[in-house]
């Protein structure tokens, strides 16, 4: 499995952590930091997301 880890300030100082599942091989910096942007602007989240302060493709072995 992988996926698209994003990790927001808030308004509150803490850390937020979204996982978005199956990203595209190809994104681009530039396209995660335009798709964190409009989850700012959506406001849609409690604390506010106030910053994109990291981003990274995770990928996780499930078998055991």
């Amino acid at each position: 499995m992988k996926y698209l880890r994003l990790t927001f300030r808030t308004a509150d100082d803490a850390r937020k952590s979204l996982r978005v599942p199956d990203p595209k091989d190809d994104l681009t910096p530039e396209q995660i930091q335009q798709a964190a942007q409009a989850m700012i602007a959506a406001d849609v989240y409690a604390p506010a997301l106030v910053e994109l302060v990291d981003a990274d493709v995770v990928t996780v072995d499930d078998k055991v």
